[in-house]
């Protein structure tokens, strides 16, 4: 989703696009074997702490060269800033902050420190809730004109970004501190000691006050944009790739014909000497 926005608002053909889909399996393969990074603070043998944490270490080179080439992406484009890129930028920030800090817990020495606390809680939610989730509204703003046919408040949108951007940080980065300063995870009443760290879980919770408001504004124009007498134009993103050939919504069958595409070569000849879809049998 990221690679498509930031190839769609930069006016470039995506890079090193053998790479990133090379790396992102990569990532799900190391990411499969390598689990046993949340036993390192545990019981868990010399010998398995070190595989696990050799492996965590390995998912870093991957997720790096899908980082590089996204910003690669971004120099030399024509960037236009619109909120399905702002969020795509977002989520890139969010799971780089991820990545970097899963490299302490994959230190031997580190998992033994972090292992168990807030930091924990913090890494886990940059990389999943901040990668994953941020990518996923990007692509709900990205292709909503495209599935209802209707256009949402661009201005709405950017606010509603900002906002979810700082209260996340304040949310999940409150909770690397806490962690850091030796707060631990899944408890159910507080020491005395941990409300030494009141004003930083204060903050915490105040960002995720302030991430569910923006959500809620999300789904507020959303909503708002269904009953509005704007209708959004087949390609109001100006995207290259195939679905912006259409209409928004689609129609049957998608389209009425196959539409002509700009690359060359056999391949492409024979696409354009097919029948339109529906013709004949």
């Amino acid at each position: 989703i990221i690679a498509e926005i930031f190839s769609t608002f930069t006016g470039r053909e995506l890079a090193g696009y053998r790479s990133i889909v090379g790396s992102m399996m990569a990532i799900g393969v190391c990411s499969f074997l390598g689990w046993g990074i949340h036993l390192l603070a545990g019981d868990a043998s010399h010998a398995a702490a070190a595989v696990t944490s050799f492996l965590a270490f390995i998912v870093s080179v991957p997720a790096s060269l899908v980082m590089l080439n996204l910003v690669f992406q971004l120099r030399g484009g024509i960037i236009r800033m619109k909120s399905p890129l702002f969020l795509a930028l977002a989520s890139m920030v969010l799971m780089s902050v991820g990545v970097i800090s899963s490299l302490f817990r994959a230190l031997l020495p580190g998992a033994l420190v972090v292992g168990g606390t807030a930091f924990e809680v913090g890494s886990l939610h940059y990389t999943i809730l901040g990668g994953s989730f941020a990518a996923f509204l990007a692509g709900l703003h990205y292709w909503w004109p495209k599935i209802f046919g209707r256009v949402y408040r661009e201005k709405s949108a950017i606010f509603a970004g900002r906002i979810s951007f700082l209260g996340f940080n304040l949310a999940f980065g409150c909770q690397l501190l806490l962690g850091m300063q030796g707060v631990p995870r899944r408890i159910s009443s507080y020491s005395v000691d941990h409300y030494t760290h009141y004003t930083l879980q204060w903050l915490s919770s105040m960002g995720i006050f302030l991430l569910v408001a923006a959500l809620f504004l999300v789904a507020l124009y959303f909503r708002r944009s269904l009953s509005w007498p704007m209708t959004a134009p087949e390609n109001p993103w100006d995207g290259k790739t195939l679905e912006w050939r259409t209409a928004s919504p689609p129609p049957t069958e998608n389209f009425p014909s196959i539409p002509p595409r700009e690359n060359s070569g056999a391949e492409m000849r024979k696409l354009d000497a097919r029948e339109p879809v529906g013709a004949g049998s």
